[in-house]
């Protein structure tokens, strides 16, 4: 179900690309599992996963759109993005929120960043529907809600 663009609703950091660049019809059904993966994000790291889901966001270029937030996360985008980040002056206060986003995902496990990876496809017709994230590993219960318990803090 196509639904028609009517302008930017909502906030940017739970936003889908579709909506944010928001010119054509897009599919309310993606859209919904796109911003449940960024609660889903918010909620296993405490940390936003991207300011704007547009390219000029360094963690949206990095995280998204280069597979920084999966489970093989070095490939040459990312390393392209990290060599822009890191090399470029202009960039410097976007150094520490990418090293602090990038030490959560290594407490991520792996079928949660699996989960995250698919609900995070820029292309909408690739990304999971809900079927997909309720029968992946994580939304089976094949894993834990909460971070490494090694990490967690007592309670």
């Amino acid at each position: 179900r196509l639904l028609l663009p009517q302008g930017r609703y909502g906030k940017c950091p739970y936003m889908s690309p579709e909506v944010y660049i928001s010119r054509s019809a897009f599919d309310g059904f993606a859209l919904d599992v796109w911003a449940s993966g960024c609660i889903m994000y918010n909620l296993l790291t405490g940390q936003f996963l991207f300011h704007e889901p547009y390219p000029l966001d360094v963690m949206f270029r990095y995280f998204v759109m280069a597979k920084g937030l999966s489970n093989n996360p070095i490939n040459e985008r990312t390393v392209e993005v990290m060599m822009d980040v890191f090399q470029n002056d202009a960039n410097v206060s976007d150094r520490q929120p990418l090293l602090t986003r990038a030490m959560c995902h290594i407490q991520l496990s792996a079928t949660a960043t699996l989960l995250l990876e698919n609900m995070f496809a820029i292309n909408p017709v690739h990304r999971y529907a809900l079927a997909d994230c309720m029968e992946s590993s994580w939304g089976q219960g094949e894993d834990r809600l909460w971070l490494d318990p090694a990490n967690r803090p007592n309670q």
